[in-house]
């Protein structure tokens, strides 16, 4: 397990008076939080929550009442959207590297007329130099 990433998505907490009430971490790339509602409690409400002294916008707030059985199916649900966002994420970056396999080719395509013109430009310099040749003969 990469401890550093763990450590990276776990927050501190805290009121708008910067008062650590707890942690949460991080469950999604939009951004999405998890904690528990006893932390949220603490802080004053969802409303008074901070993170690195900002607000947050608030997603779902389950309650105590809900039963463990509940509250992992909220979480579930969120877990499938963040599944649906990472395929589609995958889907852009099969794309992206099918243009990158495009845009490779096509490089590779202008290397190629990059060396045929300097050739081009070796045999140009040839024929210059018999040129100059020829007029320095002439002379």
């Amino acid at each position: 397990m990469n401890w550093e990433l763990v450590k990276a998505c776990t927050v501190a907490i805290a009121t708008p008076e910067g008062c650590i009430q707890g942690t949460g971490f991080f469950i999604s790339p939009n951004g999405h939080l998890l904690t528990c509602a006893h932390v949220l409690e603490l802080a004053g409400g969802w409303e008074e929550v901070r993170i690195n002294g900002q607000g947050v916008e608030l997603v779902y707030l389950g309650d105590r009442t809900l039963t463990t059985k509940q509250a992992i199916d909220v979480l579930c649900q969120y877990i499938g959207v963040l599944c649906q966002d990472i395929d589609v994420l995958c889907q852009c970056i099969d794309v992206l590297c099918q243009y990158i396999g495009v845009l490779c080719q096509y490089i590779g395509v202008l290397c190629q007329y990059i060396d045929v013109l300097c050739q081009c430009i070796g045999v140009l310099c040839q024929d210059i130099d018999v040129l100059c040749q020829c007029i320095d003969v002439l002379r």
